[in-house]
């Protein structure tokens, strides 16, 4: 019966490993779904013009009131801003052709590949981005995939 336990204890603690191993090599966001809590999107004109006119904002200068104070050189803001940009095209063609909460979190998910290089700051001034066209599309959660992408683990899942 001893030895039965200690495995249990040995499994528990193999598996705990295993996971946080995972949440911080990263392979999380790598197999993360994105079908999960799949929506139909309701994508109107009004939808469509205000996804348009985050797109057409200038990014990545400073906002102070968000905690922000812009990239540290232009070179740096251009390149943040032009892979957002191709994002925010490639999310308002998703949601327009196939509107669902899946195909625009996929479409994030493939981006989201592309600031692996970026500062930390570049990579929540990103989020903020995406996670604004969330809220325009009415998603309400990207399903942890920013955390994940972010910090390794679905840390929404523990609120």
């Amino acid at each position: 019966m001893l030895k039965l336990i200690l495995k249990l204890i040995l499994g528990f603690i193999a598996v705990f490993v295993l996971l946080i191993w995972l949440g911080i090599t990263g392979v999380y966001f790598y197999i993360w779904p994105t079908f999960l809590n799949d929506q139909t999107l309701n994508v109107t004109d009004t939808t469509s013009l205000e996804l348009n006119n985050l797109l057409k904002e200038e990014k990545f200068y400073s906002s102070p009131s968000e905690f922000y104070f812009g990239a540290p050189n232009e070179s740096i803001r251009i390149e943040a801003e032009s892979k957002v940009n191709l994002a925010l095209q490639e999310i308002i063609s998703v949601s327009k052709n196939n509107p669902k909460k899946s195909e625009v979190l996929s479409s994030i998910k493939r981006s989201l590949n592309t600031f692996k290089n970026f500062d930390s700051e570049e990579n929540e001034r990103a989020l903020h981005y995406f996670g604004r066209s969330l809220e325009i599309l009415k998603i309400n959660s990207s399903n942890e995939l920013f955390n994940v992408w972010r910090y390794g683990f679905p840390y929404g899942w523990l609120i």
